[in-house]
Parts: structure tokens; sequence; C-alpha cells
């Protein structure tokens, strides 16, 4: 995340002193925030599954899902359908949890599980496209 926030802070710099980015600097730079905002919620998910504490899981999964979306719009990166199925389902369960109702702990890991692989795929792809 401090990685994430340093680039948008000098990229505001930049902007403030009227230094002109292309579109492509700011998109990749915004996925690059949105990734590492996704990564911390995964995270916290992770600690809240460990601590029986599945309301806060789903929530943070459904966080990490919305981020891994908004990532991905900026990197210009498609998931596949798989993929968008799994952010669905996320997505109702966290709902769900704001409803008052239970989410099943088998449920949760399964859905860390592809929000793990998900955040690692669209991380590799932003870290080749920053090569470039």
């Amino acid at each position: 995340l401090e990685d994430a926030a340093s680039e948008l802070k000098t990229l505001a710099a930049d902007l403030d002193k009227g230094t002109l980015r292309t579109a492509r600097h700011l998109d990749r730079a915004i996925a690059k925030a949105d990734h590492a905002l996704a990564e911390w919620h995964y995270f916290n998910a992770k600690d809240h599954i460990g601590q029986d504490e599945e309301k806060w899981a789903a929530k943070d999964l459904q966080a990490a899902a919305h981020h891994l979306q908004s990532a991905a719009d900026s990197a210009k990166y498609e998931f596949g359908s798989e993929t968008l199925t799994v952010f669905d389902a996320i997505d109702k369960n966290g709902k769900m949890v704001d409803e008052g109702l239970t989410i099943q702990r088998n449920q949760l890991s399964d859905n860390l599980q592809a929000i793990e692989r998900e955040v690692q795929k669209l991380g590799d792809t932003l870290k080749v496209a920053g090569d470039k």
C-alpha cells in the first residue's frame, strides 16, 4: 500500500506542477493502488476466517473483489467468466451478511482461494506491464 500511495502522491504533485502524464501512466498507477487495496483486503479476510469472524471475512472478500475489478478496469485486464461468477457470489455473500445471514466457512475459504489466485495473476500482469 505504501508504494501505491507514494506513486499516487508523486503523480498528484506532477499534475499540480502541470507535468503531463499519459493516460496509460495514470491508469497503471490507479490499477496498482487498487491491486494493493485488494491484496490488503484479502489478507484481512484470511485473518478473519482464522479468527472465526465470518461476517468480517465476507465483507473483506467483497471489498477485495471490488478493488480487483477496479484495478482490472484501469489496467485494461479482463477476468474470465468463472472469476466473474466468483466475484458475483462474493458480492452476494457480502450483501447477505449485511442482512444478518450467515455464510458457511467452507464457502468463504473457497472464495478466499479464488481471490488469492486473482490477486496473484493481476499482480503478475501489472508487474510485467510496469517493466515495459
